[in-house]
C-alpha cells in the first residue's frame, strides 16, 4: 500500500516534468518579458526618460516617471542590458530572461563639473565655475594612436562647435579657425590662442605678393606648434568666456597645456616617422582642352600628357615627409622637468614645396615644501622655413596653333 501511494505522485511528477520540457521557450520564460526600476545609486530616486536597451539587438525602450520599464519579445535564457541617462555613466547587467522587479542603479557624471581648467586668471578654475562650455582634447594619448599631420586637424575631429576651413591641402597651408561660427563682418573673427595661459600671436601671416596673387591661403600659427610636445587643448566656446579674457575673446579661446614632468624615475621616449605623399593620376585629373587647326582638323591636347610625351621633367613628384624627436622627463616631489627636441621635414606633391621646423622646449616646476609657493618656468623656441607652392604655381595653358 505505501509503494503504490507513493507511485501516484512520482507519475504526476514526471508528467508535469514532460509537460515542461515540451513547452515552448517563449512561454517557459513567462513570453520574454523582463520588467524593473532605473534609480540614482546615491539617493535611490527614479530616473526618468532614462533609456534601457538589449545588447546586440535593436530592442529598447524608456523609463516612465517612475523610472520603471519593460521590455517584451525576447527569447534565450540571459541577456544583456544596458541603461543610459543624461548626467550618468552607462550601466550593463546580465539579467535571466523572464525576471521581473529587477533594480538599475546609474552612477551621477558629476566628477567632470569638478575638472581643473586653465584660465587667464591665475591659477585654476573648476569646469563648474565658468558658466561656459569647455571643450577638451587629450592630445597625449590621441597621438600615441594616430599623430596628426597638423594640430588644427585634431581640434576639428574631437570638439564639437570648432570648425577649420581649409582652402588646399599644400605642405604649410593653414585654415580658417571659427568657433560656433562667425561673429563680426569687418572684425577679426579668429580665436584667442594662449600657451601656458600665456596669450600668444595667432593672426594669419603676412601675406606677400604670391599670396595674395593666388588662393591667398597664409600658414597657421596653430600649426607651428608641435602636438609631441603638448598634453591637451581646451577650447573655451561662446561670448561668455570675453568675461574671463576680455571682449577680444567673444571669437572663443583655445588654451594649449604643455608636458610637464612627474616625480619619479627619468623617462625617455623617442619617435621617427615618415611617409610619402603624391598626386594620383595627374594626367586623368588635368583637363583635356580641344581645338581647331587652320585647315579645320580637330585635336586634343592634355598638358601632362605633352610633357610626358616630349620627356620633359614631371610637374608633380612624390613628397617623402619624414619626423625624429625625443624628450625627457622626471623629476621629484618639489621639482620636476621635461625637455624635449623635434625635427619635421614636411615634402608636397611638388618639388618647391617643403617645410623644415625645428622645436624645443623645456619646462621645469617648482613646488615650495608646504605646497603654498608654486613656480613654473616655461621655454620653447620655433625654427620654420617654408617654401609655399602658391608663391611658385605652375600656370598650365594650352597652346592653340
Amino acid at each position: 500500500m505505501a509503494t503504490s501511494g507513493l507511485r501516484a505522485p512520482l507519475a504526476a511528477f514526471a508528467l508535469a516534468l514532460v509537460f515542461m520540457c515540451g513547452l515552448p521557450l517563449g512561454l517557459r520564460a513567462q513570453d520574454g518579458t523582463i520588467t524593473g526600476t532605473v534609480v540614482e545609486n546615491r539617493t535611490g530616486r527614479p530616473v526618468i526618460a532614462a533609456t534601457v536597451r538589449v545588447d546586440g539587438t535593436t530592442t529598447a525602450t524608456t523609463t516612465d516617471s517612475r523610472g520603471q520599464f519593460v521590455l517584451r519579445g525576447l527569447s534565450g535564457a540571459t541577456i544583456k542590458v544596458i541603461a543610459t541617462g543624461v548626467g550618468f555613466q552607462p550601466r550593463s547587467m546580465e539579467v535571466p530572461v523572464g525576471r521581473s522587479l529587477i533594480r538599475i542603479e546609474l552612477t551621477e557624471l558629476a566628477v567632470k563639473l569638478d575638472e581643473l581648467v586653465v584660465t587667464g586668471t591665475v591659477g585654476e578654475a573648476t569646469t563648474r565655475s565658468l558658466g561656459n562650455a569647455v571643450g577638451k582634447v587629450n592630445v597625449a594619448a590621441t597621438v600615441e594612436v594616430a599623430p596628426p599631420s597638423k594640430l588644427q586637424d585634431m581640434l576639428s575631429v574631437n570638439v564639437p562647435g570648432v570648425r577649420v576651413i581649409r582652402a588646399s591641402g599644400s605642405v604649410g597651408s593653414g585654415g580658417i579657425t571659427r568657433i560656433r561660427g562667425t561673429g563680426s563682418l569687418s572684425l577679426s573673427n579668429e580665436p584667442l590662442l594662449y600657451v601656458d595661459g600665456v596669450r600668444v600671436y595667432n593672426e594669419a601671416a603676412v601675406r606677400t605678393e604670391a599670396f595674395q596673387t593666388f588662393s591667398g591661403e597664409a600658414p597657421s600659427r596653430i600649426n607651428d606648434l608641435n602636438p609631441e610636445e603638448i598634453e591637451s587643448i581646451e577650447v573655451l566656446k561662446g561670448p561668455s568666456a570675453a568675461t574671463i579674457y576680455g571682449t577680444e575673446a567673444s571669437n572663443g579661446v583655445i588654451q594649449i597645456i604643455t608636458k610637464r614632468g612627474r616625480a619619479g624615475r627619468p623617462q625617455f621616449e623617442a619617435h621617427m616617422g615618415a611617409g610619402a605623399n603624391w598626386l594620383q593620376n595627374p594626367v586623368g585629373r588635368y583637363q583635356t582642352d580641344w581645338y581647331m587647326q587652320r585647315d579645320g582638323t580637330v585635336k586634343e591636347f592634355n598638358v601632362q600628357q605633352f610633357n610626358k610625351d616630349k620627356g620633359f621633367p614631371a610637374i608633380f613628384s612624390t613628397g617623402r615627409p619624414m619626423s625624429a624627436g625625443t624628450s625627457l622627463s622626471g623629476g621629484t616631489d618639489r621639482l620636476s622637468y621635461f625637455f624635449g627636441v623635434d625635427f619635421n621635414r614636411d615634402e608636397g606633391i611638388v618639388s618647391y614645396n617643403s617645410q623644415n621646423k625645428y622645436n624645443a622646449r623645456a619646462n621645469i616646476t617648482y613646488r615650495s615644501t608646504n605646497d603654498k609657493f608654486k613656480v613654473d618656468a616655461s621655454l620653447g623656441s620655433l625654427r620654420l622655413n617654408l617654401k609655399s607652392a602658391q608663391a611658385f604655381q605652375p600656370i598650365t595653358t594650352s597652346i592653340v596653333w
